[in-house]
């Protein structure tokens, strides 16, 4: 509060002495008075030229008129003086009041508005906040302003891109990421994250490019256990059944007896030996943060369609097909599954068949009108 107290003094005395020299006519007296002597002086000089002979008496005559003028201006200039000031009370006095109501009314406004009452804090105490406990966004657009006037500033890249995918931006995230790559060189960490963004912006689909990268982390560091994960389910998704359950055996084999993945992996691999579903393996181990597909439902996801691509015509329209069918009679029977209904409008969707998925995104916001966490995720669909 007195910091406060004192700035305001400090600008009372910047504003008042700013405008010093129009609370007072002495500078301007002092002015006119020098201008007199000058004048006086010239007309002595102008005597002694015309006298030596250096000017005639014309010209003479002529520039005595012309400063005679100018002193007779500079007299008046003096004699006006107190009158002008009179005249001018009225517009200092104005002036001194702003002078003084503009410290005094900021102070008020802060008194009204701000928070006085806060103790100060040491700059390595805020410093050492939790980023949570900052503004994100206003850090997050402080970074981007700089990396549009420096697209090459690889740090930033690299700062950025972990943010974007904590606030799920995930093509930012991407981009960033690529940046981070070309700009710093590749490392795990950053392979690890361009792998993750990518595949969530994709909705669970491991694409070509990020098979890419986590080929890449696995020649940089053989161990990653994450990279051999989403390996083995990019071969799922691919269709490749021999390829995936290698790499779930190796990771097992590798595992440590208390890894807490192990369940997870055990119960994929023992899904794809019966010939279940992915969603089914999903759901024997848990639910887990960064599984690519969706979990606790059948019948088939995103995943499942792009998978079919490389299927012939005939044979990639009848999978798609039964399970879609497969799907939406279960539904019919049994329509409290909600990832069913989430699952059943992405299938649709992904197939083309937009009446069809809005008719069954309608159907699911009838069968949970009185659930408002399940209607917000139909919302998200």
């Amino acid at each position: 509060m007195i910091l406060w107290v004192i700035f305001a003094l400090m600008t009372a005395a910047v504003v008042v002495y700013i405008a010093r020299p129009l609370f007072s006519d002495a500078a301007g007296r002092r002015r006119a008075e020098y201008d007199v002597e000058v004048y006086r002086s010239q007309l002595s000089e102008l005597d002694r030229d015309r006298d030596n002979g250096v000017i005639d008496v014309g010209e003479a005559e002529a520039a005595r008129t012309e400063i005679a003028r100018r002193l007779l201006a500079a007299d008046a200039r003096i004699a006006q003086g107190g009158v002008a000031s009179r005249t001018a009370i009225g517009a200092r006095l104005g002036l001194a009041l702003v002078g003084i109501a503009l410290p005094a009314l900021s102070l008020g406004l802060y008194l009204v508005l701000g928070a006085p009452e806060l103790p100060a804090r040491p700059l390595a105490e805020r410093m050492a906040d939790p980023i949570e406990g900052k503004r994100i966004e206003f850090l997050v657009a402080q970074v981007e302003a700089r990396l549009r006037s420096n697209p090459d500033d690889g740090r930033g890249w690299d700062v950025v891109g972990p943010v974007y995918l904590r606030l799920e931006r995930y093509d930012d995230a991407a981009e960033a990421f690529v940046n981070a790559i070309r700009l710093e060189g590749e490392s795990v960490r950053r392979l690890m994250g361009f792998a993750e963004a990518t595949t969530k912006a994709a909705e669970g689909v491991i694409g070509p490019r990020v098979r890419v990268a986590l080929e890449r982390v696995l020649a940089l560091e053989p161990g990653v256990v994450e990279a051999r994960f989403w390996l083995a389910v990019a071969d799922e998704q691919d269709g490749d059944k021999s390829s995936a359950e290698t790499r779930y055996r190796e990771l097992l084999a590798s595992a440590a007896a208390d890894a807490p993945w192990r369940d997870m992996v055990s119960a994929r691999l023992a899904a794809l030996a019966t010939g279940g579903s992915r969603s089914e393996a999903n759901a024997g181990a848990g639910e887990t943060t960064r599984s690519p597909t969706p979990t606790g439902s059948g019948g088939p996801s995103a995943a499942d369609v792009a998978a079919a691509a490389a299927m012939s015509a005939d044979e990639r329209a009848q999978m798609i097909r039964g399970m879609v069918d497969g799907l939406a009679a279960r539904l019919a029977e049994n329509g409290a599954d909600l990832a069913g209904w989430q699952r059943l409008v992405r299938a649709y969707r992904v197939l083309g068949e937009t009446q069809k998925a809005d008719a069954a995104l309608a159907e699911a916001r009838g069968l949970f009108v009185g659930d408002p966490a399940a209607l917000s995720a139909l919302e998200g669909l």
